[in-house]
């Protein structure tokens, strides 16, 4: 049970893991991933939920600029039904077929995939010695089965090249069966949403209608389970100690410029660089107030002492 959702895991035996690790550490993970877009966040080294969520936050700032610092426009937020249970063999193969030219490898490839095309047992999941072929579904990928996982994430690599190269949605990303892209207008998110689907279709993927919908930027949306919104920044949404802070440097600087003309001195570097140090300090005064600036001040005599 995940998040109140069943899902059925089917195990690998320990004697299949040892050559499945070294399948995918020394054959699958480098040739597949090759090949892969930036933006496919699930599985891989260096990439997880985090840089996915990190990805995001960086396409929605882009947004925000490319549009003139405006939170207006649209998110279509989508999602595979039942993917690992609806991967096709016969695509897994194809990918397969054009990375390896070795036909062992792709012997070995197809041993660990095939099993999960016939029927579930009603007991742990046991590799099938005696299949009937007549009851292969050719489709299917075990959830506990690591050549699976890289596969997984492998598989829509059509169609994020799709949408990054013949779409053109540069602000796109997706992690595993959950995907986004950022639109100005709704008529581009709607033919985007046809267009992926009718593709999806070609994988034997079966896109989600009721986790599949289009949203506005401005009111929030949820991804990967978090919950996202662009607000625009107005002069009462700056953080107080940001506003303060602004405010402290900046009256500091004006009154050691007014200083220095009233008395005729002249400006060296040092002195702006001593003022500024000074904004920082008045800075802290403002946001934590004089108390703790006291107490600081102490602190850095006692160091000072104890030096000495």
């Amino acid at each position: 049970m995940e998040r109140g959702k069943l899902r059925h895991i089917r195990s690998v035996h320990y004697t299949e893991r040892v050559i499945q690790r070294s399948t995918c550490d020394n054959a699958l993970v480098p040739m597949l991933s090759r090949n892969l877009i930036y933006d496919n966040g699930a599985c891989l080294e260096g990439k997880g939920v985090d840089r996915c969520m990190d990805r995001l936050t960086a396409h929605l700032q882009q947004y925000y600029r490319a549009n003139g610092f405006s939170n207006e426009g649209l998110v279509v937020v989508f999602d595979f039904t039942g993917y690992f249970d609806n991967i096709l063999h016969s695509e897994c193969f194809n990918v397969y077929s054009k990375e390896f030219r070795d036909q062992k490898i792709l012997w070995l490839l197809g041993s660990f995939i095939v099993p999960f095309g016939y029927p579930r047992a009603e007991s742990n999941w046991q590799r099938v010695k005696n299949p009937d072929k007549s009851q292969y579904t050719g489709k299917s990928l075990g959830l506990g089965s690591q050549v699976s996982q890289i596969t997984a994430v492998s598989y829509p690599n059509r169609l994020d090249h799709f949408i990054k190269q013949i779409l053109h949605v540069r602000r796109y990303s997706r992690y595993m069966d959950d995907g986004y892209m950022l639109f100005r207008f709704k008529k581009a998110a709607k033919e985007a949403i046809e267009r992926v689907i009718a593709f999806c279709k070609k994988l034997g993927i079966t896109v989600n209608p009721r986790k599949t919908r289009i949203e506005k930027i401005k009111r929030g949306f949820r991804f990967l389970k978090v919950w996202q919104v662009v607000k625009k920044l107005t002069w009462d949404k700056v953080p107080t100690n940001l506003l303060a802070f602004i405010v402290a440097m900046a009256m500091t600087l004006l009154a050691f410029f007014a200083v220095c003309r009233i008395l005729a001195v002249p400006i060296v570097w040092y002195m702006v660089a001593a003022a500024i140090g000074l904004g920082f300090f008045v800075a802290f005064a403002a946001m934590f107030g004089w108390d703790k600036f006291r107490q600081m001040l102490e602190q850095i005599t006692r160091l000072e002492n104890r030096k000495e």
